[in-house]
């Protein structure tokens, strides 16, 4: 089974819409929104496995919400999953292997651009958690790269609708990574710290 982890604010419409997308399969879906959420009311009418409403982190505390809903999750896999994103591959999560080790799965063809990874049951439990930082894709693809456990999985195309928004979403979201991108790449002592939990179990 695969974990479909997914914060959102302020986007009902558009979280209806992603999840719709996904289709029906082995796979569960986890929300994370603010207890102050505007839209909370909409939220509540969104198909979900499970809604978790709790507090507000921002796109700085990104990494909160991930690793929350993760300590929800029943999967086998832990997807990352945006709002604003589409999966255009009918049956995707039949593609995804079983593993019995740690790993992350990239759909993308580009191993540098791995926006929505599946990370196994085994890596989040190696380390304790998804990441340490709102770049919770960069974290754990660099730690993949990085120990040489980033698997290709060719067949899935994801439309990411990021470029066509202008919502208040997405402006908090830009001017955040003024302070988020530098404080990422200072951060390589722990995810040097995460690799090395991950190469003691391989």
């Amino acid at each position: 089974m695969i974990s479909v982890l997914v914060p959102s604010r302020n986007r009902p419409t558009l979280l209806r819409e992603s999840l719709s997308s996904l289709g029906y399969g082995d796979f569960e879906t986890l929300v994370y929104i603010d207890n102050d959420d505007p839209s909370r009311r909409e939220y509540m009418e969104v198909p979900t496995t499970y809604t978790l409403v709790g507090k507000r982190h921002g796109y700085p505390g990104l990494q909160h919400y991930i690793n929350e809903l993760c300590k929800l999750a029943s999967g086998d896999w832990l997807f990352l999953w945006n709002d604003d994103a589409l999966m255009k591959t009918p049956d995707w999560w039949k593609k995804v292997p079983e593993t019995d080790k740690p790993e992350v799965i990239n759909f993308d063809a580009n191993p540098l651009n791995n926006l929505f990874p599946l990370v196994s049951r085994q890596m989040y439990e190696t380390l304790g958690h998804f990441s340490l930082s709102p770049h919770n894709d960069s974290w754990v693809q660099d730690i993949a790269n990085q120990v040489g456990i980033h698997t290709h999985v060719p067949g899935v195309e994801i439309y990411h609708r990021r470029m066509e928004l202008n919502d208040k979403t997405k402006f908090e979201t830009q001017a955040a990574y003024a302070t988020t991108s530098p404080a990422y790449d200072g951060m390589w002592e722990l995810r040097d710290k995460d690799a090395k939990k991950i190469m003691e179990v391989l």
